[in-house]
């Protein structure tokens, strides 16, 4: 007898739906800055109390979506090339430090509000409360007077340390001319 055919149209509309969401490629992962507006002051050091922020190494905050289908290597590869794309090496060349700290995107926390206080009131500059939210943590730390910076990248999965590299190299490896 076979099922009514109201059935069979539903099975066919679900069997559509599944071949076509396992079709479907993911979305490229996406880094975008928390607030672009206080990046800069963090970066120029214009517009910040220097008795308020320590701007010895300065913090850059960026959200990331679409990184946890990634490797935890693929990952690094994803934030080396966001860096090197946006930080210029002169811009970068008269600072003696810069902390690149990345979170994932979520509808349901606005790091915006977090930016200020954490870069103020804590001491490797990260947003209170949102350990488990941490995708990866970059500090480049110039070395001596020359071209030489190490990078530091600590990649995380679910607040844990997934993978951990450090690398010292001229500049122009970590940023772009």
């Amino acid at each position: 007898m076979g099922a009514p055919p109201v059935h069979r149209r539903a099975r066919a509309a679900v069997l559509a739906l599944l071949l076509a969401l396992g079709g479907c490629a993911p979305e490229a992962p996406r880094i975008t800055p928390v607030d672009a507006g206080f990046n800069a002051s963090m970066l120029t050091g214009r517009g910040l109390d220097p008795r308020l922020y320590d701007l010895r190494e300065r913090l850059q905050y960026h959200e990331a979506a679409h990184m946890d289908a990634l490797s935890s290597a693929s990952a690094r590869v994803v934030i080396d090339a966001f860096i090197r794309a946006h930080y210029a090496r002169d811009e970068v060349m008269r600072l003696g430090a810069l902390a690149v700290l990345v979170y994932r995107r979520t509808a349901f926390v606005d790091y915006g509000d977090l930016v200020y206080e954490s870069a103020r009131d804590t001491d490797a500059g990260l947003l209170r409360g949102q350990g488990a939210r941490l995708v990866a943590q970059v500090r480049l730390q110039r070395v001596g007077a020359g071209p030489l910076w190490t990078r530091r990248l600590v990649v995380y999965r679910d607040g844990e340390i997934a993978l951990r590299d450090e690398q010292t190299a001229d500049a122009s490896r970590f940023f772009h001319e």
